[in-house]
């Protein structure tokens, strides 16, 4: 398996490249390669980025409520149900988005807690 992440920061055209992947997900896959959606209760969300997955390796959980384990979870199963090579997952909150530099006491503490995010990742 191939993972390419984009890790961009806010305001760089990020949100730009993510619809575009977003929008052309079936074209990508015939192709053989899959950007993921997040599903609730089995129904896709149509979510153009993977910031919350990001977020909730920080250990920081918001809508849809997914564990980091959860979203694994749910990529990999779309990623052997679809047959593709290579998985994309986008998301700025990789490098940024929480913990937010205001959330912590000093900037080891930040940057040890987006540390910690690609080691889980």
């Amino acid at each position: 398996m191939r993972v390419i992440l984009h890790i961009g920061l806010s305001k760089t055209g990020t949100s730009a490249l993510q619809n575009v992947l977003c929008q052309n997900r079936e074209v990508l896959k015939r192709q053989g390669v899959l950007y993921p959606d997040i599903f609730l209760k089995g129904m896709p969300l149509h979510v153009p980025n993977h910031n919350s997955f990001a977020n909730a390796l920080a250990g920081y959980i918001y809508y849809p409520n997914l564990s980091a384990e959860e979203y694994a979870a749910q990529f990999l199963r779309q990623y052997d149900e679809s047959h593709a090579n290579t998985m994309i997952l986008s998301a700025e909150s990789l490098f940024g988005g929480d913990p937010h530099v205001w959330d912590v006491t000093n900037p080891m503490e930040y940057w040890k807690i987006h540390e910690q995010k690609l080691h889980n990742l």
